[in-house]
């Protein structure tokens, strides 16, 4: 997304709290067993499915983006889609914790 949409890291960055952060919260609200999971999908190319999603703004971050960002980027998305086999990868962390 960062490639399509320049503010998209930026944006998720200052609404998403550090890892770090969320942990020592939990802690000092009584949790245990604090563990960190990192999750992804394995790489697929995007297709006009994709591009679709993208387009109705699935990801609530592309929800925060100003409109003409988000319709050159989608545009060069689309483009992208169209010319080369577009490899997509999520990741993302999960925090899970035992209350007591």
């Amino acid at each position: 997304m960062n490639r399509f949409f320049p503010s998209f890291a930026s944006i998720d960055l200052a609404r998403f709290p550090p890892i770090k952060s969320v942990r020592e919260w939990l802690r000092d609200a009584g949790f245990r067993k604090i563990e960190t999971h990192q999750v992804e999908t394995e790489p697929y190319i995007a297709d006009t499915e994709y591009v679709s999603k993208v387009a109705d703004k699935w990801v609530s971050t592309l929800q925060l983006l100003p409109d003409d960002e988000f319709q050159k980027g989608l545009e060069r998305l689309r483009n992208a889609v169209r010319t080369t086999a577009l490899s997509i990868h999520w990741e993302g962390v999960v925090v899970t914790a035992v209350k007591g």
